[in-house]
């Protein structure tokens, strides 16, 4: 069935090789801003990447999401900040941990090395016309904390599915909420998704085929874009793209 296809090479159920570049999306935990990395674009003259704000607000379309360990700790005065390579399955896929470039299946890595889960969701964004890498803390994992309700990335797919949806046939809003409010140190704001709308017909049939176009440059899967019957996928020339693969500029969100 394809749907049991389509939730394995988004990431929703099991799926490795290390992600092709992208540019880059993280939320601000002091403002709830949202940032775009131009990692595309390379590290300037004082060897440091554009960072452009993107708004307090963002709607994207997941594509793919993934898993990576992440470490950061201050010792003697020293800030250190330890990240693995990305993986699916954490019993069974081999990570390596940066700096020290030690490797091993991720859960052991976590538990040895006391690591933190993030989520890594390759997504779509409308108003960029371009799939970006965006950054989901272990912090909105779940909305426990949430204030009215507000959605962690966990209950939001389970909301999903129960509106009988997936998170690549919809737009999702990115957004946050304080938690700790009013403690000056314990402050901070997470990250909370919601359901913008249902993409029609035409924009899930492009959305489809970026997510076996991810997969495939990912290496989790080595196939072709499942193609309509009434419609031939375009053809994209200029594009960095292998051909007959969907650019992302041709998705309209109007």
């Amino acid at each position: 069935m394809e749907t049991d296809e389509l939730n394995a090479l988004v990431g929703v159920q099991k799926q490795g090789k290390e992600p092709y570049k992208l540019n880059e999306v993280t939320m601000s935990g002091d403002t709830g801003e949202f940032f775009l990395k131009d990692i595309l674009k390379g590290k300037d003259d004082n060897g440091k990447y554009t960072i452009t704000s993107l708004g307090k607000t963002l709607d994207v379309v997941f594509i793919k999401l993934r898993w990576k360990l992440n470490k950061y700790e201050e010792v003697g005065g020293f800030k250190t900040f330890s990240s693995s390579t990305e993986y699916d399955d954490k019993h069974t896929d081999t990570v390596t941990i940066y700096p020290t470039k030690a490797s091993g299946r991720a859960v052991a890595r976590k538990e040895k090395y006391m690591m933190k889960t993030v989520r890594i969701i390759y997504c779509y964004v409308p108003t960029l016309k371009q799939v970006v890498r965006l950054t989901v803390k272990s912090s909105a994992l779940t909305g426990d904390e949430n204030k009215d309700g507000a959605f962690g990335l966990f209950e939001y797919q389970s909301d999903l599915t129960h509106k009988k949806q997936h998170v690549y046939t919809v737009t999702t809003r990115l957004n946050s909420v304080v938690r700790n409010e009013g403690d000056r140190r314990k402050e901070y704001r997470a990250m909370v998704f919601s359901m913008s709308n249902v993409l029609s017909t035409e924009q899930f049939e492009k959305i489809r085929a970026l997510i076996y176009e991810v997969n495939e440059r990912i290496g989790t899967k080595k196939t072709e874009p499942v193609k309509q019957e009434t419609q031939e996928p375009e053809v994209i020339k200029g594009y960095d793209y292998p051909e007959e693969e969907f650019s992302p500029d041709d998705i309209t969100f109007e």
